[in-house]
């Protein structure tokens, strides 16, 4: 698959979350806070996947390369690859 494909994939994903966010009622704070959660974390996982991995994939197709590398993606918002 290519890796321009599996990134617009992350933002669909995204997109969908915060539509679900959006639904919600100004009561659902557990809701909330679950989607939130999982927003930072996708947001996260793709920063870093993009960082790495996205340089190279404008020249040639790493769609398993970059799959493989969102699994090694930190889950924290307060990692800074760049900052190594």
């Amino acid at each position: 698959m290519d890796a321009i494909v599996l990134l617009r994939q992350d933002h669909k994903t995204v997109e969908k979350l915060f539509k679900r966010f959006e639904k919600t009622g100004d009561d659902d704070h557990k809701d909330r806070r679950d989607i939130v959660d999982k927003v930072i974390e996708e947001l996260t996982v793709h920063a870093w996947v993009e960082e790495r991995i996205h340089p190279a994939a404008r020249e040639v197709e790493l769609g398993e390369q970059l799959q493989a590398a969102k699994s090694d993606a930190p889950r924290t918002p307060l990692y800074v690859p760049s900052a190594e």
